[in-house]
């Protein structure tokens, strides 16, 4: 039986590893305890207690974004994303969101993304152009210092 619950992230570290993340778990907790409890919620879908997908969303007043997921591989066929999505959805309802963002999806800008394609435009009609950001280095020499730094960062990490 699929259930779904807000939780905390220190919770299901260890289990979030085993599904198919693309950062450290590190980045999740630094970014979960920078923005507090007021800012970022945790949910997770368990399977006879294992969790086989979790999601961070972040909020701000009446409007969230779904920022990142993950599930393992057997969630796929039992539909437990679309279950915690809407999950996701009602709990938010019920703390006063309206708006909520999915956030990314591929184009031809970003092809690397059109893999959830399928999944995010289930839930909507409505796609909303978004110009993608970029760097604008105005100290090039800071800039590239600070490149440097995060490549030394990332390597330490693995």
């Amino acid at each position: 039986m699929l259930t779904v619950a807000r939780t905390t992230f220190r919770d299901i570290e260890k289990e979030a590893a085993g599904c198919d993340i693309t950062l450290p778990i590190e980045d999740y907790l630094d970014m979960i305890g920078a923005l507090g409890a007021g800012h970022c919620r945790v949910f997770a879908a368990r399977i006879d207690g294992q969790v086989v997908a979790w999601s961070i969303v972040t909020v701000e007043g009446s409007y969230a974004v779904h920022y990142y997921a993950a599930m393992r591989d057997t969630a796929m066929r039992i539909h437990a994303t679309d279950r915690l999505l809407y999950a996701e959805c009602c709990m938010l309802g019920s703390q006063g969101i309206t708006d909520y963002d999915l956030m990314s999806i591929g184009s031809a800008f970003a092809p690397s993304l059109k893999g959830l394609n399928a999944f995010k435009t289930k839930f909507t009609e409505t796609i909303t152009p978004v110009a993608p950001t970029r760097d604008v280095p105005l100290k090039k020499i800071f800039y590239k210092t600070l490149q440097a730094v995060q490549g030394v960062r990332r390597a330490f990490r693995q």
